[in-house]
């Protein structure tokens, strides 16, 4: 059973590390974003290699079966040259999976983004590069691009399920768990139960009252017709399997 959590290296010692152990984590995930000097300054994210290596070593001293690093892509005042740097201080540490994620500037729904100068953001085609410098130096190291954002080692049981057309994506990103459901339960969450969706406020006292008044915190859904569960397993093949299987599609439809 996998029992994964997201851990900021900057707030975590390895002696949390065995303590997550004993509680049955056997999988985590690594904020970076950037190991760039300049790039943390901009984004107020300090946070060294040292730090994030113990945290690694720690989890694989414990058990962990996986350890993931998230990195982000397109954030201000990031170079080429900086984030390839970035790559190969991530690569030693050889982490089992890698999400490379694009930076998405909405400072209207993000007070804290309010902060950075859109004129330090890398433009558009610099932004592009960035995400080809990421799958041309991952690949090339050995990881398979699993798609999308998502990259693996080959004994990974993503790329296992790659290989094999074993592959899922939900909202919370790739897996080998097809059709599960997902609950959500803090402010915002989003659930994925059967054919419905559904979202918590996005807003603590409005979630909080929702909960002392002995409801479920939920503020919007919505139900997929036939014909919106098909477009959704067109999609998921794209990304899964990067074709759409066009007489399975009509077989099943």
């Amino acid at each position: 059973r996998d029992i994964s959590i997201e851990l900021d290296p900057r707030f975590v010692e390895p002696e949390d590390i065995a303590r997550l152990a004993a509680l049955g984590f056997n999988r985590a995930s690594l904020g970076v974003q950037d190991f760039d000097p300049v790039v943390q300054a901009a984004v107020n994210r300090i946070q060294s290699v040292e730090e994030t290596r113990d945290v690694v070593e720690a989890c694989r001293a414990h058990g962990f079966a996986s350890v993931n690093i998230d990195l982000i892509y397109g954030l201000p005042k990031q170079t080429p040259e900086g984030f390839a740097r970035t790559l190969d201080q991530v690569l030693a540490l050889r982490p089992d999976r890698l999400a490379v994620y694009s930076y998405a500037h909405l400072p209207e729904l993000f007070r804290p983004q309010r902060q950075i100068h859109e004129a330090d953001l890398p433009a558009p085609d610099v932004k592009l590069s960035l995400l080809v410098l990421a799958i041309t130096r991952l690949t090339r190291a050995g990881y398979v691009y699993i798609g999308m954002d998502h990259f693996a080692l080959p004994d990974d049981e993503l790329a296992i399920a790659q290989a094999r057309g074993g592959l899922h994506r939900n909202f919370m990103g790739y897996t080998t768990h097809a059709d599960s459901d997902l609950v959500g339960f803090g402010v915002s969450a989003i659930s994925h139960i059967g054919s419905t969706f559904s979202q918590n406020p996005r807003d603590l006292p409005t979630w909080e009252a929702a909960l002392d008044a002995g409801r479920l915190p939920v503020f919007r859904g919505m139900y997929l017709s036939e014909d919106d569960q098909l477009r959704a397993d067109l999609i998921q093949a794209l990304m899964c399997q990067g074709e759409i299987p066009v007489r399975a599609l009509e077989r099943r439809y």
